[in-house]
């Protein structure tokens, strides 16, 4: 999921477009909500999860990121945000 805490118009199309290319959700909040305000929307917002992962706007991540960490919490049984 892209969460968007009311960022600038050029930004959300861009987000918008990033989560439509991810094949995953995308949500704007309709107020900006300061530090953590979109990841607590997101999370509030998602429709079913098993992880989490937080990225902000200025982070970069490793292309695979996501495959190996869903392999590792795999291999060690970690729990589900929800079950």
């Amino acid at each position: 999921m892209v969460s968007d805490d009311h960022s600038e118009q050029g930004l959300s199309r861009a987000y918008a477009n990033l989560a439509y290319l991810c094949g995953t959700e995308y949500t704007r909040s309709s107020v900006w909500r300061g530090i953590g305000g979109a990841r607590n929307y997101g999370a509030a917002h998602l429709s079913a999860m098993t992880y989490l992962m937080f990225v902000d706007a200025d982070d970069e991540i490793h292309p695979d990121s996501l495959s190996l960490l869903a392999r590792l919490a795999t291999r060690h049984s970690l729990r589900p945000c929800v079950e």
